[in-house]
């Protein structure tokens, strides 16, 4: 189901931005993906995070196009913030960790400073909090050993070691990027120099294509670097019995 509503909500974005056509390839080329396929059949916390952050990326592009009014924009910002808060809700702290890094790096890269003035931080940092806090709250205080476990280990512990043992050479996720965009790669391959040379740059000085690229990338190398080749939380470890 995750895997199926992604589709439609990558669908339902391309075609705010870019009108009807855009968003049937962009729905199309996500469901025929290898990868997307597969996810969305094995039985982990992935096709939920990725859903909800999809939603989170999607709600942010439709609040910078330039024909967004306030309200449009106030609206889809604070829809963004909610989507994030669900995103660590299914698999911790990198559903806020790794569009924020992004949103750093696009900054960096872009000198785009005042998209800052529009991501409404305060308002959206309450939406996040009054999501996330009462469950974590609640989790904590009927197991005491939830904060270490799920804040320490099964993040920082798990990004920086390879306690987890789940080594990999630093190449370990380009062949399963070769392989999972399939049947797209040669069209990737094709137009990617494109893809940020060319891509338009609205009134607002905000680039969605190239947000998208800034977004991608930097999530490949994230996982990338490190020590288990995966983060979030062992749900299965978690439960089991002690």
């Amino acid at each position: 189901m995750a895997g199926f509503l992604g589709g439609l909500v990558i669908g339902y974005v391309g075609a705010r931005l870019g009108g009807p056509l855009l968003g049937l390839y962009s729905a199309a080329v996500l469901g025929s993906s290898t990868w997307h396929i597969l996810n969305t059949h094995i039985l982990t916390l992935d096709a939920g995070v990725a859903f909800w952050m999809s939603v989170g990326l999607g709600s942010l592009f439709i609040a910078q196009r330039d024909d967004a009014t306030s309200a449009e924009e106030r609206g889809w910002m604070w829809a963004a913030w909610a989507a994030l808060a669900l995103a660590v809700l299914s698999k911790g702290l990198i559903g806020l960790v790794l569009p924020g890094a992004t949103v750093v790096l696009y900054t960096l890269l872009l000198r785009d400073w005042s998209l800052w003035r529009r991501l409404h931080l305060v308002a959206g940092a309450a939406i996040f909090l009054v999501i996330t806090t009462p469950w974590f709250v609640a989790v904590s205080l009927r197991n005491k050993e939830f904060f270490d476990f799920f804040f320490i280990h099964e993040h920082f512990t798990r990004f920086l070691t390879n306690e987890a043992r789940r080594e990999g050479a630093w190449w370990y996720f380009i062949p399963n990027f070769l392989v999972g965009i399939l049947p797209w790669l040669t069209v990737f391959l094709w137009t990617v120099r494109r893809m940020w040379t060319d891509a338009a740059i609205g009134r607002n000085g905000f680039s969605w294509q190239k947000f998208a690229l800034v977004w991608a990338a930097f999530i490949f190398v994230f996982f990338s670097a490190s020590g288990s080749n995966c983060t979030g939380v062992d749900v299965g470890r978690m439960n089991a019995p002690r």
